[in-house]
């Protein structure tokens, strides 16, 4: 209630949070600062929500809270989603990711994690909220034909205020724990400067956050160091340069996965150092190949 109160400041009496609402915790995610793993990329054609939201609602669900994800719109957020094939032949509504996104949670935990826009969420409340698109091309929503309106006595101001309170309504729903997200600090809502300006606003960490496998199976993640001509020889087989590093890098299917059987490979030679890592990001092993 907090924040809903820093966002509606001065613009009438503060809200007094119902005697079922205990101390809860809000945090903006923005997306700009995700950089998915290995596995995390499989897949999903540069598509970087799906994995981020994943993080998200499955942190949220360990935490033992149901889950709920609000949308200005009826779509998935960001328009960015790249559904596999299994779904990519589906109408892209925010029913539709809802199930993609069930998808990959265990078979007990679907149903603990629904979707809404944020007008049809009006009067009810989950213990986790996930505002999945707080942008500026969200909130406010603005017809660019807007002006037409003010045939029926419609004003900018008007729907302004009322894109507000639409805000108001999407972040007060929450019991506990509350999440926004956004694209980026440039394109986030202006109401997040609004409550800033009020209140203490911390940012989502993603390295805290672990990454879900993917239905098929755990992954590994393998960096492979090494003189220039191995980068290109991997680069060939499909391993990704990461720029930060200098390495390059591939997910592997983590069953039957040996580090003996990659260290025969032909660009395994002196030289060439081999680090594997688990989905969550550890370090696993390390290996100076020696051919």
């Amino acid at each position: 209630m907090e924040i809903g109160n820093a966002l509606m400041a001065g613009q009438g009496i503060a809200a007094v949070p119902n005697s079922r609402s205990g101390s809860g915790w809000a945090r903006v995610a923005d997306l700009s600062e995700f950089v998915p793993t290995e596995s995390e990329r499989l897949g999903r054609d540069g598509d970087e929500v799906t994995p981020a939201v994943l993080r998200v609602v499955k942190s949220l669900l360990d935490s033992g809270h149901d889950v709920v994800m609000l949308s200005r719109r009826n779509s998935a957020p960001f328009g960015n989603v790249s559904y596999d094939r299994e779904w990519s032949g589906r109408p892209k509504g925010l029913e539709h990711f809802l199930e993609y996104i069930r998808s990959f949670l265990l078979e007990e935990e679907r149903e603990r994690v629904t979707a809404s826009t944020a007008h049809k969420y009006k009067g009810l409340e989950k213990a986790a909220v996930i505002v999945l698109d707080a942008n500026a091309d969200s909130y406010p929503l603005i017809h660019p034909n807007w002006f037409f309106l003010r045939l029926f006595g419609d004003s900018i101001q008007r729907i302004e205020a009322e894109e507000r309170r639409l805000f108001y309504v999407a972040l007060t729903r929450t019991q506990c724990s509350l999440v926004v997200l956004c694209d980026s600090p440039q394109r986030a809502t202006p109401y997040l400067n609004d409550i800033r300006g009020e209140m203490e606003f911390s940012a989502v960490s993603w390295d805290d956050l672990n990454p879900v496998p993917l239905r098929d199976g755990a992954r590994l993640e393998v960096r492979v160091y090494g003189p220039f001509d191995v980068r290109e020889q991997l680069g060939k087989l499909g391993y990704r340069y990461e720029h930060s590093d200098t390495s390059r890098r591939m997910a592997v299917t983590a069953e039957g996965f040996t580090l003996d059987s990659l260290c025969l490979q032909p660009w395994a030679r002196d030289g060439v150092r081999i680090e594997v890592y688990s989905e969550a990001g550890e370090l696993l092993e390390r290996r100076s190949a020696a051919n």
